[in-house]
């Protein structure tokens, strides 16, 4: 595993987000969520053909929620060129001295964009082109999170929800960048957790860390990883975290709750890279990661599982991160992501309305 000899940004492209199944939200954290109506409508049926594909979901599939991103459909708010109705979006640095006057400063950044590279500064760090979702990060020598989630909420009560999405995963470490997802009960901002000191925990919830990394000639420094000349990612013990009622569970701070690591995949050479289509089934006991070869769809290999989550709810909102950490002023990699999205009910291509497909069932 290795760091990058220079500070660079991270940056993640998505195209595609699913949500599954829609169904009633507790009044606590409805009241928490923006009214956003009946405003587009879709078929399940459509589901695969828009984008939204669910291999390792067990049939029926019934989508509830997808956007893949077609145009700028910003509102003015902090969620960039996402419809801000339906996506929030939040930051949080370790750039704070609360005594010198400086509060989670934000620093600009590069950002490639469709006529080229651009310094921005929020809400202009997240965009749409060439139907991606382009976002970056300058971690200025410290931690940072960039962390955005549809109001969709994605329930696996008594049953296994499945999240997909397709992600440009060229993480090169923990102590470079690299994408998360989380799911928690209410939409706390930038859920994350980083070593013993950084903990911003939902009250109920878990994140999955991607940051497992290894150049080429070094997988087999994983389980059932091949030494090749690929650089190769996946998930490993320490890849999970849980919060029950506010009780962190992290393995790498004597927590429980762990992923078996199974395989690996192949990484994309770059943020521009090909993509790896991953899918995260959820029951409240088991928790299983799937994911390809980067700039493939096929074949879905489970890469990790989590046996013992026991999860403390069943229903919450799904968050797709970019997070780095630059310590000893050691440089970020640059994660790309594609297409994320949920099972339980899952996603489909709309009938009509303003934000291209977006869309959910009830």
């Amino acid at each position: 595993m290795t760091d990058l000899p220079a500070r660079r940004s991270a940056l993640v492209f998505i195209t595609a987000l699913v949500a599954t199944l829609l169904s009633p939200l507790p009044t606590a954290l409805l009241s928490q969520l923006p009214d956003i109506g009946n405003r587009y409508d879709a078929s399940a049926a459509s589901a695969q053909s828009a984008g939204c594909v669910f291999q390792s979901a067990t049939p029926p599939v019934n989508v509830a929620f997808c956007d893949t991103f077609d145009a700028p459909a910003g509102t003015g708010n902090r969620s960039g060129d996402l419809n801000g109705s339906v996506w929030g979006v939040s930051r949080t640095t370790g750039n704070t001295n609360a005594p010198g006057g400086l509060l989670d400063g934000w620093s600009p950044t590069t950002l490639q964009a469709c006529g080229g590279a651009t310094t921005v500064q929020p809400p202009r760090d997240v965009i749409i082109c060439n139907g991606q979702l382009r976002e970056a990060t300058n971690d200025h020598q410290t931690v940072t999170t960039l962390a955005m989630y549809p109001k969709q909420p994605f329930d696996f009560a008594g049953r296994t929800g499945t999240i997909s999405f397709d992600v440009s995963n060229d993480t090169h470490g923990s102590h470079a960048a690299w994408p998360e997802l989380w799911v928690t009960d209410a939409p706390v901002p930038a859920p994350f957790t980083h070593g013993g000191d950084w903990v911003a925990l939902p009250r109920h919830g878990f994140g999955l860390r991607f940051y497992s990394s290894a150049v080429a000639g070094q997988g087999a420094i994983f389980a059932n990883c091949p030494n090749d000349s690929n650089p190769r990612w996946t998930v490993t013990h320490g890849s999970v975290v849980v919060s029950r009622n506010y009780v962190l569970d992290d393995p790498d701070f004597g927590g429980t709750t762990h992923v078996t690591q199974l395989g690996c995949v192949i990484a994309p050479s770059g943020p521009s890279g090909g993509l790896n289509h991953v899918e995260v089934r959820v029951s409240q006991s088991t928790i299983e990661i799937y994911a390809t070869d980067a700039g493939t769809t096929a074949p879905l290999r489970l890469i990790g599982r989590v046996d013992n989550a026991n999860l403390s709810f069943t229903r919450g909102l799904v968050w797709l991160e970019t997070c780095t950490t630059t310590p000893a002023r050691r440089s970020a990699a640059r994660p790309s992501t594609r297409s994320l999205g949920t099972t339980s009910a899952s996603m489909a291509r709309p009938s009509g309305g303003t934000i291209p497909l977006t869309c959910w069932t009830r």
